[in-house]
């Protein structure tokens, strides 16, 4: 097939100085919102102001051992990992604000397991496994009463149980993997001030690998936080940052007018809208690769369309991996359960997926 010719387009004149009129008028506009003297912010007009204090302690509960004279760890140590038996995290959130609002509040905590892969003599890593495991259900509430809101939460996690995961995953592809395991506490909030909701999302992190003999317990977390509003004729002062990006957003578009060439590109063929299709629609099964899994010491069974590979993956729950070994021509989807790995080939006359 003969690669096609790109099709050049160039916006007519006309249509290049209208464009560029209208964006330069926005662009002045924009530059005298941003320095109108009757938009300086008064200290004396606070509208609404709140902090926000974060912390995360634990302990890491042990095994009888000859090495430690005691059952429990605290913080910031090197742990065995065969010794350990649970994890104690204490996740605490304090809100405080300046006025007596109805405030709305949410929180969840979730633990997330990353297995992945790097093929020898290689560089890059592919992921090729993540679980998620509800630790704490989102939780709604609303303070109606009071300038604050505290949530305190304990979550005690199995290592055993997470780390097993790891290791049965591990065994059933037959590769070699590292994995992490991250603990995330979410709180949302939303302040209503003068018919305004004000969001505020905050993030507590917890991450340490799993799969190995010893590890360390690492925290991300912003431990203070304030914020300030502020009423000017009836804009709140965050506002500004707006003003403050648009000349520039509109300085690059005056730039590109200037300069306007549109193109079509070659079209795609039936492989690459296939694949394509495969991708966006089942990107949370498909594990993508840049070399190929190595089949030594494996029976090997040719599927013949994509849905048995979908139905393969629903039945046994492990992600299918493609890797494309011609660019743009031939792709190859594989799936590995105890010694057998699936494979379907899918090529630019492939009728059925």
């Amino acid at each position: 097939m003969k690669p096609t010719k790109r099709n050049k387009l160039v916006l007519k004149l006309p249509a290049r100085i209208f464009f560029f009129v209208f964006i330069l008028i926005l662009f002045a506009s924009s530059i005298f919102l941003l320095f109108y003297d009757g938009r300086e912010v008064d200290d004396d007009k606070l509208l609404f102001e709140y902090s926000i204090n974060q912390n995360i302690k634990y302990d890491v509960d042990i095994y009888e051992s000859s090495l430690f004279e005691v059952d429990n760890l605290g913080m910031n140590q090197t742990y065995v990992a065969n010794l350990v038996r649970d994890i104690n995290f204490n996740f605490a959130y304090n809100y405080i604000y300046n006025i007596q609002n109805p405030l709305t509040y949410e929180y969840s905590a979730k633990a997330i397991i990353r297995g992945n892969y790097s093929a020898p003599g290689s560089s890059e890593v592919s992921q090729l496994v993540t679980r998620e495991f509800d630790l704490i259900e989102r939780t709604f509430n609303e303070a109606n009463f009071g300038n604050q809101v505290n949530i305190n939460e304990d979550i005690v996690i199995n290592y055993s149980f997470f780390n097993d995961i790891v290791n049965q995953f591990r065994d059933e592809i037959n590769l070699p993997i590292s994995a992490l395991i991250e603990i995330i506490f979410e709180v949302r909030t939303t302040a209503i001030v003068n018919n305004r909701a004000i969001p505020d999302t905050k993030v507590m992190r917890v991450s340490f690998p799993l799969n190995q003999q010893a590890f360390r317990i690492a925290l991300d977390y912003e431990s203070e936080f304030s914020n300030s509003f502020y009423e000017e004729a009836g804009i709140i002062e965050e506002e500004r940052n707006l003003y403050e990006f648009i000349p520039f957003v509109l300085g690059v578009l005056l730039i590109l007018i200037m300069k306007t060439k549109f193109y079509f590109f070659e079209p795609l063929n039936n492989y690459q809208k296939k694949i394509k299709k495969i991708l966006k629609t089942y990107s949370d099964i498909i594990v993508i690769v840049n070399s190929e899994i190595s089949k030594e010491g494996l029976e090997i069974v040719e599927v013949k369309s994509f849905d048995e590979m979908l139905d393969l993956e629903a039945q046994l729950n492990y992600p299918i991996v493609f890797w494309e070994r011609q660019e743009k021509e031939i792709g190859e989807f594989t799936f590995v359960h105890q010694g057998v790995l699936y494979k379907y080939v899918l090529t630019n006359e492939t009728d059925k997926l």
